[in-house]
């Protein structure tokens, strides 16, 4: 583990790797420390490693249209994944119109790597890929809304449905906390906003 000597603090970089270019030893480490955060209620962890690429691919598969890469956010320390995030392109429907925002999901760090400034370098490291134009924008849910408005991330008012969910096109497609949106800055527009899939 490196350390910095005159701040004691842990030194590290996020590295980031296409979604569709993982190697196994990769999607392991990835699908092991996001399971020890939130465990999955119905598969094993051998089960969510070998249907990985099969939902990446089926993803890519139902949203035609995208064209953004999907990209793990990673920090590594000592050969083990310590921090994750994961950022992929979501078409939403706004009324008439589609646009294409940025979906940010399973940011993480190992409880024993905590207080390290880690998560809110992932976090920095993915909306930067709105800060350099790959999107107009990235809309998210958490539990920790004071983190991201830190960042400039500000939460959304709109309602928000899903109209591929065969079950209750209606229903929220959130599970979790606040909605946000960064930058703060930009502007919804008001009224409802198809999700166009399920949360994440």
């Amino acid at each position: 583990m490196l350390l910095d000597r005159t701040s004691n603090r842990l030194m590290f970089n996020v590295t980031r790797q296409e979604n569709s270019a993982l190697v196994r030893d990769e999607i392991m480490a990835i699908v092991s420390l996001v399971s020890a955060i939130w465990p999955h209620p119905q598969k094993t962890i051998s089960e969510l490693i070998d249907t990985f690429m099969e939902q990446h691919f089926g993803y890519v598969a139902s949203h035609p249209g995208v064209v953004q890469p999907s990209v793990r956010h990673l920090v590594w320390v000592d050969g083990q994944l310590v921090g994750h995030a994961f950022t992929f392109e979501r078409p939403v429907i706004l009324g008439n119109s589609e646009i294409s925002v940025m979906a940010l999901s399973g940011v993480c760090v190992s409880p024993s790597y905590r207080r390290n400034g880690i998560g809110i370098a992932l976090a920095r490291d993915a909306l930067r890929r709105v800060d350099d134009g790959e999107f107009p924008a990235s809309v998210f849910q958490t539990t920790i809304p004071d983190f991201y408005e830190r960042l400039s991330a500000a939460v959304v008012g709109n309602r928000f449905f899903d109209s591929t969910n065969e079950d209750d096109p209606n229903a929220s497609p959130w599970t979790d906390g606040c909605i946000m949106s960064y930058p703060s800055a930009y502007l919804w527009p008001t009224g409802p906003i198809d999700l166009n899939g399920p949360g994440y």
